[in-house]
This record gives structure tokens, sequence and C-alpha cells, in this order.
């Protein structure tokens, strides 16, 4: 193969991964006319190979539909690259932290794709269901990971969250929700939410004593939450009894290090990768993708299933975790008399 049908080949394989993301309403054409600011005819020829993109014209496309050129090639030389959300060295808000997760699960949701989260942590889309716990995660968020300025000198208050920002968390639960799921925990996921809760009260940190016996009193609630979906096979129970089975669970008593996110849709896969406790880093890079599916499906024949009719290990594995938590809830109350 020539250096011209090669280039050739890359290119009409863009275009069609191009055609297999967009909705089937909107017109390939007409998008990328707009976009690259040329005619249709000029992207006519470009669709069928005729005229090469130029690599401005390239970059242009991937950051419009938010994808990597590395989802189109096979490399075989190890690099990846990743992308991800700067709050440092681009000093972005914790809304767009906020947005760009929102984007990501919508884009899986219309792509009718399917997230596997292998959990070190409790994933972040559960914590963002009741008020009061979701404030107090992106407050210890924002105040002790990314040392922000207006929170300096303050203590956990509600009021310091605002309301557009609750909102938009609920909105991601809400998405989270209508994705078909598959979640491995362990008995340590919950414990980093724990700590943090303990640190807080150790360190007086909260404005109100009474918030840390409610942050911990939703965190039980939370998980009662998702112990019933595990039992139904669906995140979707509480508004529709009949609803179809999305959800799956397993507890693994293997570690699992790092949370670690497999989004599958029909154009490919995806890897989501937690880093600085909370923020991601993202690649479409198909080898690596590849690899991480093989990981979780190996962790996943060491787990034991708990949804659907894993009565006797959804309990054990529950009770386990609540214990923990009321375990705190009465520390904090007995300190507080």
């Amino acid at each position: 193969m020539s250096q011209n049908q090669s280039e050739n080949h890359i290119q009409l394989q863009f275009i069609a991964h191009l055609k297999r993301l967009i909705p089937a309403n909107i017109s390939l054409v007409d998008e990328l006319a707009d976009l690259l600011q040329v005619s249709n005819d000029s992207i006519y020829r470009r669709i069928r190979g005729e005229t090469l993109l130029t690599l401005d014209e390239t970059y242009k496309i991937c950051e419009h539909f938010k994808i990597s050129i590395d989802a189109l090639t096979n490399q075989k030389d190890n690099k990846v690259s990743f992308s991800y959300n700067s709050f440092l060295i681009e000093n972005r808000s914790f809304d767009d932290y906020l947005e760009m997760i929102y984007n990501n699960l919508k884009m899986i949701h219309n792509m009718g794709g399917h997230i596997t989260f292998a959990a070190e942590d409790i994933p972040i889309f559960h914590q963002f269901k009741l008020k009061k716990m979701a404030a107090f995660k992106l407050f210890y968020w924002q105040k002790s990971i990314l040392n922000s300025k207006e929170l300096e000198g303050k203590k956990f208050d509600s009021q310091y969250i605002s309301e557009k920002i609750l909102n938009k968390a609920e909105q991601i639960f809400d998405l989270y929700m209508q994705i078909p799921c598959t979640e491995i925990w362990t008995e340590e996921t919950i414990n980093s939410t724990v700590k943090q809760i303990e640190y807080y009260w150790e360190a007086g940190l909260f404005a109100y004593p009474e918030d840390a016996i409610t942050v911990c009193s939703e965190m039980i609630e939370m998980l009662k939450n998702i112990e019933q979906q595990a039992e139904k096979n669906s995140k979707l129970i509480q508004n529709d009894n009949n609803a179809a089975e999305n959800f799956n669970m397993y507890f693994s008593e293997v570690m699992i290090g790092n949370n670690t996110i497999l989004a599958k849709t029909p154009t490919g896969l995806g890897t989501f990768l937690s880093f600085n406790t909370f923020n991601v880093i993202y690649t479409q890079n198909p080898e690596f993708s590849t690899e991480v599916e093989h990981w979780i499906k190996n962790h996943i024949k060491k787990s034991v299933l708990i949804s659907g009719v894993s009565e006797k290990h959804r309990y054990k594995f529950f009770s386990a975790v609540e214990k923990v938590i009321k375990k705190l809830k009465e520390k904090i109350e007995f300190e507080m008399r």
C-alpha cells in the first residue's frame, strides 16, 4: 500500500467512525461544512477520500466530537494519549469538571453504551443523589484537594455549595441511573468517604456538628438504595417497578487499586482512570481499552455476583459496609453529648 493509499485508508476509517458517532438526524456533511468553514462539495471530496484532511482540520473535528485520533489507529509503540480536565494549569472551575462528567455520560447514554465501574471508591454518581452528602463531597474535593481560595479557613456548610452545582450533580446522578452498568465493589470501597467524614469531624471542620450525623445517615440511605437496586438488577426501580434490568453488582475480595471505568458503545471502547483523588484521564485507544476490558473480565471471574438472586452474599456485604458507617455515626453521636 502506497503512502497516499495509506493516508486515504486512515481518513476513510476516520469518516466511518464519525458516521457511527453522530445521531442519525444530523447531517455529517452539514456539520463538517459548518465546522471547517468550507463548501458541502469540499466535504464530500473529503468523505470520499479524494481530498485529504489537513492536520488542523482533523484537530478541529476531534475537538468538536470529543474523540481521540488514536482510537482509529493500531498503535504498536506502547504510546497512549489521554485527555483530562486541568484545574491548576488551565484554571478551570469545578462547574467545568461536573459539565465534563455530564457530557461524557450523555454521550455514552445517547450511543446506547454500557459502563463497567471497578470501584476503589464509591462511584461518585451515587453520592450525588442526596443533597447533604453531595454538598459534603463537593466541599471536600474543592477545599481539601484543590485548596480552593474561596473555601480557605471555612468549615463545611452547605451554603458554600451553590444550587447550580448541586443541580448539576443531581442531573449527573439521574443520567447515570439510565445507563446500563456493572459495578465491582470491595469492602474497602466505602472507606475513603468514611475517612473523609471522620477526618472532618475530628478536625472540627463541620460548621454544624449535626451535619456530620446527617452525612452519615445519608450515606447509609445511599447504600440501602444501592442494595435495593442490586436486588432488582435495576437502577430505575424507584421510578418503575417493571423497569428493565440495567444493573449488575459484584463483590470482590481482591483489591482493585484504582477507580477504573470502561465505557462500551457501538463505536468501541473508552477508558476513564482516576487520578488526583477525584479527577479522571480518558482514552479511546483500542489496544489499551481492550487490555482494561480483559483485566475487568478476569476480576469479575474472581468476584461474587451480589445482584439478582444472590440474596445471602448481598445481605452479608451490605451489612458489613453499613456497620462501618453506623460505627462512625455512633462515635460522633457519643462525642456530641
